[in-house]
């Protein structure tokens, strides 16, 4: 009965002093979040609401937080109430955890009119976990909160494209189907593609290639049916010669052309065996083949002034 009595004792004691432990492992594990508005005299209402807006949408890009809502404070005041001398991690903590219920995270914006610093702190450990400083004036702080929540909670998840159910057939079957370079199988085909836009090319020997940009974009199935046809049949056309021979024609190279007998080798040979003794001298020329055609009386002189009597052929 005493060890009974004392174990219940022991347990009690544990579990009272792992609760706390409990509820501040159960605080972080839950990821809850508040994007505070923007601290500052320079911002209109709109600014803020616009910053704010901005912040809450990249926060919520990372998919891991709880995004809590936003209460109005009015920081000065909070800071006097707290007896704060600065806005650090204690004082932001102990002003969101009494503005916002079950809050693990605060994400605090401070802006003088040149500076801005944002700070992530942890609520339940009052300090601040990432601070980033950046110089910007009043009207691109919307437009660049998304870089300064990234630079400040890390960079954002890679969201993965949707998958989408793609089927191609032919006209002909077992044609060949390519994405890219890349031969995913024959038609009829069924395959999975990301959304966005794919080149699809169908293939089939003896015909012709078909490609087509397909836009994958879901819900619902991509349907595409490629039409090949059949590589044209090549007909040889005889080609008509300019100059056609015509029977009776003498083909190049069946007889031997003829030549001026002054332009054949025997002619200059007789020339030069004569016997010049006079101005001027006749010869007979004939042709060791013996064609009468060849024959005849040349004439011909050394005297300049006879010149142009050189070479006269007489029949």
């Amino acid at each position: 009965m005493k060890r009974t009595v004392f174990g219940l004792i022991l347990a009690t004691f544990a579990l009272a002093l792992l609760m706390p432990l409990q509820g501040v492992l159960a605080q972080e594990g839950s990821k809850s979040l508040v994007v505070l508005y923007a601290d500052s005299d320079v911002l209109d209402d709109a600014q803020k609401e616009a910053l704010l807006t901005q912040q809450k949408e990249t926060v919520g890009k990372y998919g891991k937080y709880k995004l809590l809502e936003t209460p109005t404070i009015d920081f000065l005041d909070e800071m006097v109430n707290f007896e704060c001398l600065e806005m650090g991690g204690d004082c932001i903590a102990k002003i969101v955890s009494g503005k916002v219920k079950g809050a693990a995270l605060a994400l605090y914006t401070s802006y003088d009119g040149t500076k801005a610093v944002t700070k992530l702190v942890d609520v339940a450990k009052k300090k601040v976990k990432k601070e980033h400083e950046s110089t910007a004036d009043a009207a691109a702080l919307a437009p660049g909160a998304e870089a300064v929540v990234v630079a400040v909670f890390g960079a954002l998840p890679v969201k993965k494209a949707a998958l989408v159910v793609v089927k191609i057939n032919a006209n002909v079957e077992k044609a060949e189907v390519f994405v890219g370079q890349k031969r995913v199988g024959v038609t009829p085909l069924e395959l999975k593609l990301a959304e966005g836009k794919h080149t699809v090319s169908v293939r089939k020997k003896d015909f012709l290639m078909v490609e087509e940009v397909l836009v994958v974009k879901g819900p619902g199935e991509v349907k595409w049916a490629a039409s090949l046809k059949p590589v044209p049949t090549k007909v040889v056309t005889p080609v008509k010669p300019l100059n056609p021979v015509k029977p009776g024609d003498k083909k190049k190279g069946d007889e031997k052309e003829e030549k001026a007998f002054y332009a054949t080798w025997w002619f200059w040979t007789i020339v030069g065996a004569a016997v010049v003794t006079t101005a001027t001298v006749t010869a007979v020329a004939v042709g060791s083949s013996g064609d009468s055609s060849d024959v005849g009386t040349v004439k011909f002189t050394i005297n300049s002034a006879a010149a142009e009597k050189d070479f006269i052929f007489y029949e």
